[in-house]
Formats: structure tokens, sequence, C-alpha cells
């Protein structure tokens, strides 16, 4: 009785317990980004962080997501949990399996041998390590999504995950769309803490009154659709730019990937360009010999 305790809640911490915290080597990230500039700008991707891809409508967000995802599947031994609402399961599987290959096995006039299907296959899906959600799921609504979340997290080990995108979650609903977005936004920020995993996904955008985000406007905070908590709570937020409307093919296949909050660290601004190639559907970082590769090809 007389050598009792003082009470102190648990989630109330002590310099002790902050000591207990800091004396331990900061968290490195443990997962890269496919394109050097943008790696040096955030210093890669850590569990625990939720970051938003934004940008306006065909600008390539889901192809941004399938050479993140095939980078991290290439570059770590972790499993991988990529949920694409929008898409069917053979449009996912090929996404992934053309990053690995480089052949566009989603084009009725692609050329590829049964070999270089099947290799393109051992190499992604059928390493184990990737798990997706089947195009007959029963409902969008959040409560489904963060119970299969949970599932991939804690059934099949996967620690980083794609979602694309939360507003589809609100697509067919009916009630105040902003407040939905802000409740599923901070459902999916409080999971990547609670289970410690890296969550990366898109998040649409509203009209623009000035140039339009399609033509290569600059990319806002603000002009993320629904609720500005989105933006809020997210570790991270990358807009990407593109002018696909440029009569100069080069500059319409150029998207600009630009760091609009950086809560790591700070550093925010352009951090690289990328081409796609059509003929590959790959998206490869731009330099003077890229352009020049590229310019002798046409």
């Amino acid at each position: 009785w007389w050598a009792a305790e003082q009470y102190k809640p648990d989630d109330i911490l002590s310099g002790q317990d902050i000591w207990e915290v800091i004396k331990s080597k900061p968290k490195e990230a443990i997962f890269s980004y496919p394109w050097e500039a943008l790696q040096n700008i955030t210093y890669g991707m850590r569990e625990g962080e939720f970051i938003i891809i934004t940008a306006g409508t065909g600008i390539g967000k889901t192809n941004v997501l399938r050479e993140i995802s095939h980078h991290v599947l290439k570059s770590t031994d972790v499993n991988l949990g990529v949920i694409y609402l929008e898409e069917g399961t053979l449009d996912t599987a090929h996404g992934l399996m053309t990053c690995d290959a480089s052949i566009p096995f989603h084009l009725p006039d692609a050329s590829y041998t049964d070999e270089e299907y099947e290799q393109a296959y051992k190499n992604t899906w059928g390493t184990g390590r990737v798990f997706t959600l089947g195009e007959r799921f029963r409902d969008n609504s959040v409560d489904y999504l963060v119970d299969k979340i949970k599932f991939l997290v804690r059934g099949c080990d996967c620690k980083f995950l794609i979602l694309d995108h939360i507003s589809f979650m609100v697509s067919d609903q009916s009630g105040d769309e902003r407040k939905m977005l802000d409740e599923i936004a901070h459902k999916l920020k409080g999971l990547t803490v609670e289970l410690d995993i890296h969550l990366c996904m898109v998040a649409h955008t509203k009209r623009q009154t000035g140039k339009a985000l399609e033509e290569g406007g600059q990319t806002s905070l603000a002009d993320i659709r629904g609720t500005a908590g989105i933006g809020q709570l997210s570790n991270i937020v990358i807009g990407l730019e593109r002018d696909g409307q440029a009569e100069d093919p080069i500059e319409a296949n150029t998207t600009t990937i630009r760091v609009v909050k950086n809560r790591f660290c700070g550093r925010t601004g352009v951090a690289c360009q990328v081409y796609y190639n059509d003929l590959t559907n790959r998206l490869n970082e731009v330099d003077h010999e890229t352009v020049a590769n590229i310019e002798d090809t046409m």
C-alpha cells in the first residue's frame, strides 16, 4: 500500500518514457521510389506513413502506382497488397507484369512469347508476395475495405499497400461527400499507425478555375477533391502534372512529379520528370540523354 506507484495513464509519457523512444536509432525508410530525384527529396517511404498521389483525370496516376509497387517488389522482400477499385483483376495482373517485362500485355497487338508471359507472371504474382482484392468484392464501404486491409496486413503479412482510389468509396452513396471522405481519411490514417504499414493512396482532384491539371496546371493541396482532411492527415502529398494536349509528343507524354507536402523533412517542389513510353508502357526518369534517345527514335 505504502509502496504504490503514482498513477499515470498509459497514453501519458514521462521524460524517461521519451528517452526509451529516442535512444533507439530513428526509423529508416525501408521502401524506395523508382526515380532517384523523388527518392532524394523524400528520403523514401517509411512504415506508419500515409501518402497521397493526386492528379487530374488521365494524367497517369495508376501507372505511377504500378511503377512504385513493382520497384518495392523487386527491391525488398516484403509482401504487397494492391487494391485498384476501378479495374478488373486481369488489368491489375497485367499492369504489374507489364512493369516487369516492359511489354504491354493488355494490348491486342502486343508481341510476346508464351515464355515471356509466363516469366513476367513468375517474377510478380508468381512470387506469392503480392495480394489484391478480387473484382467481385461485396461493396465499396469504408468498413468493408478497412476489414480487407486488416486481413492483407495480418493474414497475408503485407507491409506495403496501395489503394486506388479514395473517392470510389463514396461514388454511389448518398450524404455529404466531404464528411464521408474526411471520415475515410481518418480511418485509413489510423490504420497506418495501428498496423505500422505504408499506405499509398490516390485522391482525385476537383475542378480548377485556372489552368486545368490535365493541361499542365500546377498541383496544390487545395486541388484535392472533397475535404482538406486528406491533405492534412497525409505524411506526403505527390502531385502529377502533364499537358496531355500538347502538340509536341514528348511534352504530351512527360509528367512532372511535384512534392506538394513533405512532413518528414519539409522539402517540397518539383522532384523530377518521367517520360511515358507507349511501346513499353513504362515511366522512365527524364534526363538530357533520355530525351535525346527518345528524339532519335521518333
